[in-house]
């Protein structure tokens, strides 16, 4: 791929489920692509901090993160409704047979390594059909050591969790003094499951390990881009 010259500088990642769209839909009303730090150049889900870096050796990354298990349930619960009311994205075969069996985030997360093999099978086939469950950080991140490696070369990390707060750091770091205001997109509404149980976060916690291992690191990161 050549990358053409007016998107080399700060490539936003979008990381499923982490308030990617929230950011991209603020940049794009608040007419913030061009940057003191440079332009923002915004993605879609599939493309990785390797590949922009790659493209051209003056271009940074920067991207949002979320506790894993907490990202599997939005997750989940964003494909149960098909992405209403923010889109529609009608369920593939895979995900209506998921659903059937797995009516709810806590029932996929107990049937991983389930002692029954047919619920754990399906467990399996129903994370792997859905983009959120499937698609992990090391997608875009690699590993810790790949992350250390690059660290000079990462504008940002924000997280879910401190939201608002991210989204303000992330703008005083790229020098964008606007106060804008955050406007949350793709929220599951309340009536939702949301509820975990000991056994599903357990299995949840094996399956999404090498997640949580890039997630701490970077959260212990934090205040690099304090802003």
């Amino acid at each position: 791929m050549v990358l053409a010259e007016e998107n080399v500088g700060v490539h936003f990642l979008h990381v499923g489920k982490t308030g990617g769209t929230t950011v991209k839909r603020m940049v794009r009303q608040n007419k913030l692509r061009n940057t003191p730090r440079g332009r923002l150049v915004m993605h879609q889900h599939h493309t990785t901090l390797p590949e922009v870096l790659a493209w051209n050796e003056a271009n940074t990354g920067a991207l949002f993160l979320r506790h894993p298990l907490s990202r599997f349930v939005s997750g989940f619960n964003s494909r149960l409704r098909e992405g209403k009311p923010a889109k529609s994205i009608p369920w593939k075969p895979p995900e209506r047979l998921a659903f059937s069996h797995f009516p709810t985030p806590n029932d996929l997360a107990e049937g991983l390594f389930c002692d029954d093999p047919l619920v754990e099978d399906r467990a399996t086939a129903a994370m792997n059909a859905m983009v959120h469950s499937r698609m992990h950080f090391t997608h875009w991140l690699r590993d810790v050591d790949y992350l250390e490696s690059r660290i000079d070369r990462i504008t940002f990390i924000g997280f879910q969790e401190h939201y608002a707060e991210d989204v303000a750091r992330f703008l005083r770091v790229l020098g964008v003094e606007t106060e804008v205001p955050v406007l949350h997109h793709h929220q599951a509404p309340d009536e939702m499951s949301k509820t975990l149980s000991d056994q599903a976060q357990e299995n949840l916690t094996r399956w999404y390990a090498e997640d949580l291992v890039l997630y701490e690191w970077a959260l212990a990161q934090r205040d690099r881009w304090a802003g």
